[in-house]
């Protein structure tokens, strides 16, 4: 490889150094969801599923008539008072905020 002057560059090593720090992938980071404490663990989990597949069918144009913001907004309401409403005087629980999202395709 005469004239390859990356090669023979001082200091560095190119065949060690290439494709260094072109590694965009993070680990994902844990996290913990704070739960209405009278809801039941297993019921909080399947919300949880139902919630995520809804926000990954609206952020693929799946489910235009429910937003993604909508969606976080049962999340977190639902999060900070154990339901959420989707009109005044109205309030489902964690079982309603699923079948809404059956029924409506959302997952």
């Amino acid at each position: 490889m005469i004239g390859d002057s990356r090669r023979f560059a001082s200091g560095s090593n190119y065949l060690t150094q290439k494709g260094k720090g072109s590694n965009n992938i993070t680990s994902p980071t844990p996290t913990a969801v704070v739960a209405p404490p009278d809801l039941p663990p297993y019921q909080t989990q399947v919300l949880l599923q139902h919630l995520v597949k809804a926000l990954y069918r609206a952020r693929s144009g799946a489910t235009p008539y429910l937003s993604q913001d909508t969606i976080r907004s049962m999340f977190y309401e639902w999060q900070s008072r154990g339901v959420f409403s989707p009109t005044a005087s109205v309030d489902w629980n964690a079982a309603q905020i699923i079948d809404y999202l059956k029924q409506t395709g959302a997952n």
